[in-house]
C-alpha cells in the first residue's frame, strides 16, 4: 500500500504526494473494525515528498474558469454538448468531455441525474463541487 500511494494512488488532483495523504490513504483502506494505523509527528506543515503524475491535465484544469463563471454559478448543459445528438456543436463537446473528467476527479457533480449523459440529454445543471 506504501507504494501504491508513493506511485500515485494517495496523490492530490496535482499529483503532490505528502506524508498526509499517504497515510490518509492507507488509513481508509482498513475497514471499520480492522486496526487503525498510528501517525505521530513534529510536522508545522504537510511534506510534499514526491511529485506524481496528475490526476487531470494542468490544461484541462485551466478551462474550469471558463465553464464556470464563479463557484456559486452553476453550469447548465443542453443535448448539444453530446456526441450522440445530431446537432452537436463540436466546441460544446469537447468542453462536456473535459466535464467528465471533472467528474472523475470529484470536482464536478451532476444535479438531477447520475450520469453526465442523462446531464446533458435532459438539460440539467452541474455544480463544482467543493
Amino acid at each position: 500500500m506504501l507504494c501504491e500511494a508513493l506511485d500515485g494512488a494517495a496523490a492530490e488532483i496535482l499529483g503532490k504526494v505528502s506524508i498526509l495523504s499517504i497515510y490518509s490513504y492507507i488509513e481508509q483502506a482498513f475497514g471499520a473494525w480492522d486496526q487503525r494505523p498510528l501517525m505521530k509527528s513534529n510536522l508545522i506543515s504537510s511534506c510534499i515528498i514526491r511529485n506524481a503524475k496528475p490526476k487531470i491535465d494542468i490544461t484541462a484544469l485551466g478551462k474550469i474558469i471558463d465553464l464556470f463563471k464563479s463557484p456559486e454559478t452553476d453550469g447548465k448543459l443542453s443535448p448539444e454538448y453530446e456526441h450522440t445528438y445530431e446537432k452537436c456543436d463540436k466546441k460544446k463537446e469537447e468542453d462536456f468531455k473535459i466535464l467528465k473528467k471533472f467528474r472523475h476527479v470529484g470536482l464536478v457533480e451532476p444535479i438531477g441525474a447520475d450520469d453526465m449523459y442523462f446531464v446533458a440529454k435532459v438539460k440539467y445543471k452541474l455544480f463544482l463541487a467543493t
